[in-house]
């Protein structure tokens, strides 16, 4: 992505001007802490997104994860969806100076979007823990209709606990993290 310590020196100035009361206020109670993986090449590896792909970024703040895939994977389709007006005004900014045609951002909550087109989930943490059950059921429904591949890099407890995901591989991070990718059981 061009100008990448540029965007970073913006993205602290957007993130320590932000006020998570308003922003409850505005789009209720939602983990909007930021972060993002610094895993992306061993991720990608992993999933290697095809011509038949709709990635998508749950909680997909300045959309690195988006870019990286959009970059280094082009026939496959990237989606993000983030709720907060400031990252995603960032993000389409970006998207615009990148020029890339195979990014699709929303500007909405998860939960009122139509991700059922989707075949690879990225969640870094979007959520409280309370919230995990709805967008399981939701990714639920979608694996209902084709196979789904998820990339848990946080709570990945209550993705290990479903029927109908299967762990198939995990990247340490450190002693206590990991990033857990999860295959659905049926289509």
């Amino acid at each position: 992505m061009k100008g990448g310590e540029k965007v970073e020196g913006i993205i602290q100035t957007i993130e320590d001007n932000m006020d998570l009361g308003e922003i409850s206020v505005r789009h209720g109670i939602h983990s909007f802490k930021y972060g993002t993986s610094e895993f992306l090449k061993e991720i990608f590896e992993l999933v290697n997104p095809s011509t038949d792909d709709v990635f998508y970024d749950l909680g997909s703040g300045y959309g690195i994860v988006l870019f990286y895939g959009a970059e280094h994977y082009p026939e496959a389709q990237f989606k993000g969806i983030e709720i907060l007006d400031e990252r995603f005004d960032m993000s389409a900014s970006l998207l615009e100076e990148n020029g890339l045609k195979n990014i699709e951002l929303f500007n909405e909550d998860m939960f009122d979007c139509d991700f059922s087109d989707g075949t690879i989930f990225y969640i870094y943490n979007p959520l409280y823990a309370e919230f995990y059950p709805k967008l399981l059921q939701r990714l639920c429904e979608v694996q209902k209709k084709h196979p789904i591949t998820v990339i848990a890099e946080s709570r990945c407890r209550v993705f290990d606990e479903t029927d109908w995901l299967i762990k198939y591989d995990a990247i340490s991070i450190d002693v206590v993290r990991q990033i857990h990718f999860y295959r659905s059981q049926s289509a």
